[in-house]
């Protein structure tokens, strides 16, 4: 557990997205029937800038609330001894190395990490030793009004913790 608490699940990066661009065009090939033909493509272009989830942190006790954005495990693991209760919440499933670790982190079983990831899971609830799996869906109505959006929430508790799985970025 204790060897992912200095990964960062989110670095700060910038990029600007544009076009791919063709660098290299294939050479003109004579090929004769049963022949192979070898081609090459070169191109350029930036990656999309990758995914990172939106991570809130709740943690309240009788007397005090905390409520704050993580971007790092080592932030994350320091609530694993809180005192009070500690809820997780992450906005967004896109970003699925950083999904595994947090639970990783957090002692989810990789069952219940791939119910988490995959949204067309149906509605379930699953009894653990140490904690409850519950799936859900959550219906809201498109901006236009017109439209029922469906998407899938995930919430894993125990005893004096909470981490909630939201499929899309919060609305």
């Amino acid at each position: 557990d204790h060897a992912l608490a200095g990964s960062a699940f989110a670095q700060e990066q910038s990029f600007t997205i544009g076009p791919p661009a063709i660098t290299n065009q294939p050479h003109p090939q004579t090929i004769f029937a049963g022949d192979t033909a070898s081609l090459s493509v070169g191109a350029s272009g930036t990656p999309p800038s990758p995914v990172v989830p939106e991570v809130s942190v709740f943690a309240y006790t009788d007397d005090a609330l905390e409520e704050k954005k993580e971007t790092t495990l080592e932030g994350l693991s320091a609530y694993r001894d809180h005192p009070g209760t500690v809820w997780i919440n992450v906005n967004g499933l896109g970003a699925q190395a950083a999904i595994e670790k947090i639970c990783l982190l957090y002692g989810v079983h990789p069952l219940i990490i791939e119910a988490i990831l995959s949204t067309n899971q149906r509605p379930k609830f699953e009894d653990f030793d140490a904690y409850l799996s519950i799936v859900l869906k959550m219906f809201y109505l498109s901006d236009a009004g017109d439209e029922v959006i469906t998407v899938q929430v995930s919430l894993v508790l125990g005893k004096g913790w909470v981490r909630s799985f939201q499929e899309k970025p919060q609305r």
